[in-house]
């Protein structure tokens, strides 16, 4: 009777094991039924409403599970012939299944585009159903035939993996929740580097300043910064403003390089910033930012990375908040990198203009004047030196006109702008 028993125990220990070997899809989610594809409906619905001949029109082409997760990748596609060639377009739609679990609802890292459900397919138009929470790294990495990404509600979105979006320069993204093209991505918490690096699209981002950046460290691993907006994040995006949130210590090596930002004529630095990477805001020469006029940096600031606000043309004044003039607590600034206001009038803020002497009016100086900088007394002057961190000017004698200003400005020459 023992050895019996044993035998049934032995059975069930067996069966217990063979299960938990069982890989997690064993239990995944089954493929979307009618009420799970009812946004899906809708939007192909729409889509075959404006193709007049049925011969055309969008056809189911096949459901595919996205392993490991509860989603699953929906193909659509229409072929039609003109008097030149064969024309097929194709469009895909991930939505979670019946019964999916949140958290499986994110999409999977992949190594390359050629690994993705959609990545040979040619897809033109990507949609994202509501209820998927992350995008995994290489996800749309390189899809340049896409011309449309549409969000139901990015809001679902907690994570975004390095190369998310990368090189997507033809997608314009859209999401439905915030009905327009601002992205909200206020409830992303991790995300990865070059998310959207490329997406020249991309003009509007809600961001939250708890974002956890996921990078390549110095020795090749990978490396997770707190607070932090991720190196390249966002460069070559169309981004024409940006808030950085509250929250935010770290603004990455060039995380807003090479953005437009047409409609920003101030760039709000919350208090707590700590530091402000390489090329953060970079704007290449022939291309420069017009629009940003007044910067100010929070006392909490303690390093500017080179380049990073080159070639705004704009720039006429930077204040560095501090004990003496309207910082909470002193400056803790104590590194600005090469070129990081631009350092020459082609490349930085600069007009035409005359210093009259105070004590000798007869005496005048014509040149070329650049930003103001308005410093506490505990910054170093010499961080702001014109010619290799910044540009303040040309005109002779160079001290006729201080490179940098305390808040006690009295005595100093009078100048005209000629613009």
């Amino acid at each position: 009777m023992k050895k019996i028993q044993k035998r049934i125990f032995s059975l069930f220990l067996a069966v217990v094991m063979a299960f938990s070997l069982l890989p997690a899809t064993a239990w995944a989610a089954s493929p979307p039924e009618a009420e799970d594809l009812a946004w899906v409906n809708g939007i192909v619905n729409g889509l075959n409403d404006d193709i007049t001949d049925p011969n055309q029109q969008y056809r189911p082409m096949g459901t595919l599970a996205m392993s490991p997760s509860d989603l699953y990748a929906v193909q659509y596609q229409r072929s039609f012939a003109t008097e030149t060639t064969f024309v097929t377009e194709t469009i895909m739609f991930i939505v979670p299944g019946s019964g999916a679990k949140e958290n499986y609802c994110e999409i999977p890292e992949y190594e390359n585009l050629n690994d993705t459900p959609w990545g040979r397919s040619g897809a033109t138009e990507m949609y994202i159903a509501d209820g998927v929470t992350g995008i995994g790294d290489n996800a749309f990495n390189g899809m340049t035939a896409l011309e449309k990404v549409v969000f139901q509600d990015a809001s679902d979105l907690t994570s975004i993996g390095t190369h998310a979006f990368s090189g997507d320069n033809r997608a314009v993204f859209t999401d439905e929740s915030s009905q327009g093209n601002t992205l909200n991505l206020s409830n992303v918490t991790t995300m990865g580097e070059y998310a959207f690096s490329g997406c020249s699209q991309l003009t509007s981002v809600t961001l939250n300043g708890n974002i956890t950046a996921v990078e390549t460290g110095e020795n090749g691993g990978e490396e997770r910064t707190p607070n932090k907006i991720p190196s390249h994040a966002f460069s070559g995006t169309g981004l024409t403003s940006i808030e950085i949130p509250a929250g935010t210590k770290h603004i990455g090596d060039s995380a807003f390089s090479n953005c437009p930002l047409t409609n920003l004529t101030t760039l709000t630095l919350p208090d707590g910033l700590e530091t402000i990477g390489d090329q953060a805001f970079y704007r290449s020469l022939g291309s420069p930012n017009n629009s940003l006029q007044e910067l100010t940096i929070p006392s909490t600031v303690t390093s500017i990375g080179a380049e990073a606000f080159y070639n705004y043309q704009g720039l006429q004044t930077v204040t560095v908040l501090g004990s003496d003039n309207g910082g909470s607590r002193a400056s803790q600034l104590k590194e600005v990198g090469d070129a990081a206001f631009g350092d020459a009038a082609h490349n930085a803020h600069s007009e035409q203009t005359t210093i009259i002497h105070p004590d000798h009016p007869e005496l005048t100086y014509t040149g070329l004047v650049g930003t103001d900088f308005y410093l506490p007394a505990e910054v170093d002057e010499e961080l702001f030196t014109s010619g290799e961190t910044c540009y303040t000017g040309n005109i002779t004698p160079v001290r006729s006109r201080p490179p940098v200003r305390r808040t006690d400005t009295s005595g100093m020459p009078s100048i005209s702008r000629d613009g």
